[in-house]
């Protein structure tokens, strides 16, 4: 399935276009499986397509890989206790009225906590990051360059200071204007 539409230069969708790999094989667009955006095409348009794995964009969306819908399942099923005093804390709208999802796929990553209406993406760093901060920082620099916020928060400070850490929350997301 074939897709055209417009990008405005600075949006987020604009720069989340200028990042995904560009697998361009041989042929027509529709030909070219794992292409999602043509560089044959004028300045400002863009095709995307769907594979059997990969949901692409529209206007405010986010890239989802389906294929992780599982294993979020599982992170959520299997959260550790910071992640569920964090979450018992933003659950249901009930810090500052902002609705967070948990475990949320975004492109082929699994952030722990994300906030649409700011665009603010939440990770929280235990043992599990500790060699990883390389990927950490990959990560974190695509979801930037879609146009989110990352905070990251230790495992021990959620555990040992919650209401210290919702502070400092509150103080992040009160410096970023709202997506809508």
């Amino acid at each position: 399935m074939e897709h055209r539409g417009v990008i405005a230069p600075a949006s987020p969708v604009g720069a989340y276009a200028q990042l995904l790999p560009r697998r361009v094989l041989p042929g027509t667009p529709s030909q070219c499986e794992g292409d999602f955006f043509s560089p044959s095409c004028q300045e400002g348009e863009f095709w995307f397509a769907f594979d059997k794995n990969f949901v692409s964009i529209h206007s405010m969306s986010l890239p989802f890989n389906k294929s992780l819908t599982e294993r979020a399942r599982e992170l959520r099923k299997n959260s550790t206790l910071s992640e569920i005093l964090f979450w018992n804390m933003v659950k249901n709208k009930q810090f500052d009225g902002l609705d967070f999802n948990r475990q949320k796929v975004i492109g082929n990553y699994i952030v722990d906590f994300y906030c649409a209406r700011l665009g603010v993406v939440i990770e929280i760093d235990g043992w599990t990051h500790d060699n990883k901060q390389a990927y950490d920082a990959k990560r974190d620099e695509y979801l930037r360059l879609l146009g989110l916020y990352v905070l990251h928060i230790y495992d021990e400070d959620v555990k040992h200071d919650i209401n210290g850490t919702m502070q400092m929350v509150k103080e992040f997301c009160s410096k970023i204007p709202t997506k809508y």
